[in-house]
C-alpha cells in the first residue's frame, strides 16, 4: 500500500509560504507503515474522496493531502473529520475481522459506586484515565436521572468533561482517554453521544475528540439534548488512543459524553 513518507525534518518545520514549499519538497512517495508514521506523530488515511486520495494528519497540526490530480498540499488546522467518511477499507484474506466491542465501560457505569442523583470526580475508572500530566482536571461522573439537567443516554451514568477542581485539582476542563487494542491499517467506527449541559451558552459546552492525539471532531451546542456521532478512524500498530477533551470555559459546566463504542468495520 502506497503512502506519503514524511521526513523527521519536515515535521519540525512551521509552515509558512516559503517554509511550506520546503516541507513539501522533502516529502517523497514510498511504502511506509502506520507505526512508522505514528513514531513521527502522524496518522495516514487512504481515501475514496473525489479530490483527495491520501491524507496525513500530524500532532503538530499540519495536514498533508495528496490530491487525485497528483498535486500535494499542506495546511494547518484542517478538521479531518470532514474526510473520515471517505476512509478506504481494504481487505486482507489472512485477517479475521471482528465486530466485538473494543472499548471498556463506554457508558461510565463501572468503578464509581455513586448513589442515585450523586456525582463525584475520579482520576481513573475502568478503561478510562484523566491525563492530568497535560490538564490537571479529573473525570466527573454524574449518576441518576435527575442530576445535571439531563438523564444519561445509556444506563444511569454519564461523563461531564468540564468536571470540578475539587480534591486538589487545579483545573476543571478535563482530558479523558482510553487505550484500545487495534490492528495497523484497519478501520474502526467510533460512536458516542454528546449533549450540552447549559442551554444558550455555546462558550461552555465545547468538546474535542481525538484519535491518537489527532483531532477528529469538534463539538458544540447551545441546546441540552443528546446527539449521536459516528466517526471512522484507522488503527495504528497494536494500540490506539481515543480521547475526549473539554475546551470551553473552565467553569465546571460543560459538555456531556455517554454511550461510547469502538468497533472494527468489516466488509
Amino acid at each position: 500500500m502506497k503512502r506519503l513518507l514524511i521526513s523527521l525534518i519536515s515535521l519540525s518545520i512551521i509552515t509558512g509560504c516559503g517554509k511550506a514549499k520546503k516541507a513539501i519538497d522533502q516529502i517523497t512517495s514510498d511504502t511506509v507503515t502506520q507505526d512508522s508514521l505514528s513514531a513521527q506523530g502522524c496518522s495516514s488515511f487512504n481515501l475514496t474522496h473525489p479530490e483527495v486520495s491520501t491524507l496525513i494528519s500530524c500532532e503538530t497540526g499540519e495536514v498533508y493531502m495528496l490530491l487525485t490530480n497528483g498535486e500535494l498540499t499542506i495546511d494547518v488546522g484542517i478538521d479531518i473529520s470532514l474526510y473520515l467518511e471517505y476512509v478506504n477499507i481494504t481487505n486482507d484474506n489472512n485477517y479475521m475481522c471482528s465486530t466485538d466491542e473494543l472499548l471498556i465501560n463506554g457508558s461510565f457505569e463501572d468503578g464509581h459506586n455513586l448513589g442515585n442523583n450523586k456525582w463525584g470526580v475520579f482520576l481513573d475508572l475502568p478503561g478510562w484515565s484523566a491525563e492530568i500530566d497535560i490538564v490537571d482536571a479529573p473525570i466527573e461522573i454524574q449518576n441518576g436521572n435527575n442530576i445535571g439537567g439531563i438523564a444519561a443516554s445509556d444506563g444511569t451514568s454519564k461523563m461531564e468533561l468540564d468536571s470540578h477542581n475539587k480534591n486538589g485539582y487545579t483545573e476543571s476542563d478535563a482530558l479523558v482517554s482510553q487505550i484500545l487494542t487495534t490492528t495497523e491499517d484497519k478501520v474502526y467506527s467510533v460512536k458516542f453521544d454528546y449533549s450540552a449541559r447549559v442551554n444558550n451558552n455555546a462558550g461552555t459546552n465545547r468538546v474535542e475528540v481525538y484519535w491518537n492525539n489527532n483531532r477528529i471532531a469538534s463539538l458544540n451546542s447551545s441546546n441540552v439534548g443528546w446527539e449521536t456521532y459516528t466517526l471512522n478512524v484507522v488503527g495504528i500498530d497494536l494500540e490506539s488512543k481515543l480521547s475526549f477533551r473539554a475546551v470551553g470555559d473552565n467553569d465546571t459546566l460543560g459538555g456531556y459524553i455517554d454511550n461510547v463504542s469502538v468497533q472494527e468495520i468489516c466488509e
